[in-house]
């Protein structure tokens, strides 16, 4: 969460859309798509055995089956890439406040972005 990509900057990622990522349900920016993607990022990264069919029922009003699949898979390898880089505790090029094991990687902290090329 403490690194942005300069593609995305030039593309208007700014830090009131990624902090609004904290409570996607009252986010102003984002579409009715993007909170349901965001509920279900959020149910497979922390509760996904209660990922239903209606879960999926509710998915459906906004993504096809096709959609549903690639949804699927990204959201398997990104939550996966994030719990292999807690547990390896790959934070070298993240600045200081983000290497202690007391303080969560958020970007509504105070610590500064990094911007990467």
């Amino acid at each position: 969460m403490s690194v942005r990509h300069h593609d995305g900057s030039n593309d208007g990622f700014n830090e009131g859309l990624v902090c609004s990522l904290a409570q996607p349900e009252e986010a102003v920016d984002l579409t009715e798509a993007e909170r349901a993607a965001l509920a279900f990022a959020d149910l497979m990264a922390s509760d996904h055995l209660s990922v239903t069919d209606a879960t999926f029922q509710q998915l459906r009003l906004h993504f096809t089956d096709a959609q549903l699949v690639e949804l699927c898979v990204q959201i398997g390898a990104f939550v996966g890439f994030g719990r292999i880089n807690a547990v390896l505790d790959m934070v070298d090029d993240l600045p200081e406040e983000f290497t202690r094991s007391d303080q969560p990687v958020t970007p509504w902290g105070t610590t500064p972005v990094l911007h990467s090329r």
